[in-house]
């Protein structure tokens, strides 16, 4: 609930700036820069407090399916590009040129990826570099990030990993944070079957994070999307149905999708949704998940099971982020689940993004392979 409520009003504040920077074009204000900036740095922030709850009580789950890390290691670097060029920093990676098969949880291993990276950049000092590395060694996958920024002081080296533990005061308080990245990348890590080490010969030296994930075993193969699409989601000048009970954030998001040619009608509560659907009949639905009356799910298994409207592309736009939240989105008959706040580049990738017969109930193309390792001890290194 917590998590909802907070990401609801950031939700909004996204959105807003997104049309403001569209209506000014390139020549975005320093001001709108200024909220750009930290919008992103609070959603970090929210992001991280939540991590570190679900650290404390032991809640982090994950789905596990054998993908190929590479494709993660390429999102995660997607995800970072932007940062890199803000701070001044260069990064540059050294991919394995052999699959990497794991048996894991794409998202959180991109989490442990991001996170990584996060670190290197804030503790880099502009015109410094950073390099990611990726290979397989003696049945593990290996994924390094080295810098060359302030490094660790040898007395701190053992506590990296301790949640809510900060480096003193540097150059990384321009970026703040509360110290879950690396303590979440160690958790994930070990949930997997692997670990996280850490090595810096001191301070100025630059440090390095390396990750050990087990590859999967030989006999499984990484499950290919069907070839078989059922077609492409439908492109701008489709009808979007829009239900969220935040006025503010269902306000800004209309408008986005309008400016983007999407014919768009909303509505604030379950009930209201739902019949807006039935009137409408739209290619896509974007729906909240705490509505009042019918909850998003209520409609997502509605419009499922009574088959009004089998072509539909349900999405679900919640501030419902954990693992459990997700699964329950996609059993219930949505085809996406997306975390508020979500950014306009972002949702248009996935609105534009092929579909597979398999979504229509709600499943991914490929459903998680449920897999059980017992944690190996750290190698020595």
């Amino acid at each position: 609930m917590l998590s909802h409520e907070l990401r609801n009003p950031l939700s909004a504040i996204v959105s807003a700036v997104a049309l403001l920077e569209a209506e000014q074009g390139d020549t975005t204000s320093r001001e709108i820069d200024v909220i750009k900036r930290q919008s992103r740095h609070m959603v970090r922030l929210l992001d991280d407090l939540l991590e570190a709850s679900r650290i404390d009580r032991n809640k982090i789950e994950l789905v596990r399916r054998v993908i190929d890390l590479r494709a993660v290691i390429d999102d995660a670097v997607s995800a970072m590009r932007a940062r890199f060029v803000e701070r001044g920093v260069s990064l540059a990676t050294e991919a394995s040129p052999t699959p990497l098969r794991v048996e894991g949880d794409a998202a959180r291993l991109l989490q442990v990826v991001v996170n990584l990276l996060s670190n290197a950049v804030k503790f880099t000092p502009t015109g410094g570099s950073v390099l990611l590395t990726t290979r397989a060694h003696d049945g593990d996958a290996i994924v390094s990030v080295r810098d060359d920024g302030v490094g660790i002081d040898p007395a701190e080296l053992g506590k990296v990993f301790d949640l809510f533990f900060q480096a003193k005061p540097s150059l990384a308080r321009t970026d703040g944070g509360v110290g879950v990245g690396l303590a979440l990348a160690r958790r994930v890590a070990e949930l997997h079957g692997g670990h996280v080490v850490a090595k810096s010969e001191g301070a100025g030296r630059g440090s390095e994070f390396t990750v050990y994930i087990p590859l999967a075993r030989d006999a499984l193969e990484i499950p290919e999307t069907p070839s078989s699409m059922r077609g492409t989601m439908p492109a701008p000048g489709k009808t979007i149905v829009l239900v969220d009970d935040n006025a503010d954030s269902c306000a800004m998001m209309e408008e986005l999708l309008r400016r983007e040619g999407y014919d768009v009608a909303s509505a604030h509560d379950g009930q209201s949704g739902l019949e807006l659907i039935d009137r409408r009949d739209p290619e896509i639905a974007i729906i909240d998940i705490g509505l009042p009356g019918l909850s998003g799910y209520e409609i997502a298994r509605r419009v499922r099971t009574e088959c009004r409207h089998p072509d539909i592309f349900l999405i679900a736009l919640t501030g419902y982020g954990a693992a459990d939240d997700r699964r329950a989105a996609l059993e219930t008959g949505f085809d996406r689940h997306l975390v508020k706040p979500v950014s306009s580049s972002e949702l248009a990738r996935v609105l534009r993004r092929p579909r597979s017969p398999a979504t229509q109930n709600g499943l991914e193309p490929t459903s998680p392979v449920k897999i059980e390792r017992a944690a190996r001890p750290p190698r020595q290194t």
